[in-house]
């Protein structure tokens, strides 16, 4: 197949030992302009497609307010607590100058003479200690000195009255 713009019968010229084409009647390329036409698309908006599209910008418009809701009472909580943090800080160290100031205070010598001449109190030594005596009046009676019957029979009454109340 041919090209348009090729000549129609090619000459070959002999000179100086080398073959050169010669071109004779040459034909410019021809270039047929078709008529272009731009086709416009029309877009129609479906209404359900469109409430759609509507709902979902709602909806993210809502979800990013509470986000943001929620960081800024986050930011306003970490304040709080950072505040917090330091009058509790404030709070132990001046605690811990009045727990200082107390012991510095207490002078157990003073404490020892004042309770051995005013109170009379005296150091335990090893055999300090206070008898109380046994009452036999008791109104407990011990389980081991609750005297049993020899003549009783075996009976079921028995029995369960032991259970119940023992000897």
């Amino acid at each position: 197949m041919r090209r348009k713009y090729e000549p129609t019968n090619p000459t070959y010229v002999v000179g100086t030992s080398a073959k050169v084409l010669v071109h004779e009647n040459i034909q410019e390329p021809i270039i047929t302009k078709k008529s272009v036409v731009k086709k416009i698309k029309v877009y129609s908006l479906d209404p359900k497609s469109t409430l759609a599209v509507a709902f979902s910008i709602l909806l993210m418009i809502g979800i990013c307010t509470v986000i943001i809701r929620s960081q800024i009472a986050e930011d306003t909580v970490r304040k709080q607590v950072v505040q917090l943090d330091k009058k509790f800080k404030k709070l132990q160290q001046k605690n811990s100058e009045l727990e200082s100031g107390i012991y510095e205070a207490i002078n157990l010598d003073e404490i020892r003479k004042i309770a051995m001449e005013e109170y009379g109190m005296v150091y335990p030594t090893e055999n300090t200690y206070i008898s109380v005596p046994n009452k036999e009046e008791s109104y407990t009676e011990q389980y081991s000195l609750i005297a049993v019957p020899k003549d009783e029979k075996i009976t079921m009454g028995n029995i369960m009255t032991f259970i119940t109340r023992g000897w």
